[in-house]
């Protein structure tokens, strides 16, 4: 007994002396965000596009260097998501008669992140490990901006919010980090972080496209178009969403040594 105390205590002793130990800190990232749905991307004549979109979060870190140049870090983070899109939708009624409004939207999810990741390197360093976000709230706007109203009312007043974070199916969003980035010393003790951090997700989120229609809305058309004799398909069987992420981030890093 008393040898495996000796053992254990010498196996502390050793860690302590090669161990840097705990770090915390607050950081900031800017993101490109992209919310990828194949029918979003396979549309045609110009109804659904994708717009370049940025989010952003922000939060804590708390993390351990067990020596100088392996280290782990858990970050809680507040997280904005945005995907915009613009286009236009056409409808006949008719001969020769196309009401066509034109549109841009957006869906901005709200999470909470929690990523854990692995560190290797002394100053500078490359992260890796996984991501678990809960999605907290889900909104998607519609403005439009050219409408023929008379046969389309609704499409008046159809620039207000609308939670729809029922229809993301997935409520905790599972994926995958990688990164690099730099410690620069400011102090004997604090750190500024700077780095590139790129995310990406496994989980179908389903949720709505840039029209605001959600996997059962589209089933439901192609099911009427049927039911009158016709094969239209909208693409249901596409509707898959995906989501990812890249930014830069900046943080203060204060190291307990």
């Amino acid at each position: 007994m008393k040898t495996l105390n000796l053992i254990l205590l010498s196996l502390v002793v050793s860690f302590s002396a090669i161990g840097q130990g705990p770090y915390f800190g607050v950081k900031y990232t800017h993101s490109s965000t992209w919310l990828i749905n194949k029918q979003v991307s396979d549309a045609k004549y110009e109804t659904q596009e994708y717009v370049t979109s940025f989010g952003n979060d922000y939060g804590l870190i708390a993390g351990y260097k067990f020596s100088e140049t392996i280290g782990l870090e858990l970050n809680l983070l507040l997280n904005n998501h945005i995907q915009k899109y613009d286009g236009n939708k056409g409808y006949n009624y008719g001969l020769d008669k196309t009401y066509e409004y034109i549109y841009e939207s957006e869906t901005r999810l709200k999470t909470f992140d929690i990523p854990v990741l692995l560190k290797a390197g002394k100053v500078a360093y490359f992260e890796m490990g996984p991501i678990f976000s809960f999605l907290t709230k889900a909104t998607y706007n519609r403005d439009v901006d050219k409408a023929n109203f008379l046969v389309q009312p609704e499409l008046k007043d159809d620039v207000e919010d609308y939670v729809v974070t029922a229809y993301f199916k997935t409520p905790v969003i599972i994926g995958g980090v990688i990164g690099f980035g730099a410690d620069i010393e400011l102090t004997d003790n604090i750190f500024l972080n700077l780095g590139l951090r790129f995310v990406g997700y496994f989980s179908d989120l389903k949720g709505v496209n840039a029209l605001g229609e959600t996997k059962e809305d589209i089933e439901a058309n192609e099911i009427g178009w049927k039911l009158i004799g016709e094969e239209n398909k909208y693409g249901s069987e596409d509707f898959f969403t995906k989501c990812y992420k890249g930014g830069i981030y900046i943080g203060i890093v204060y190291r307990f040594e």
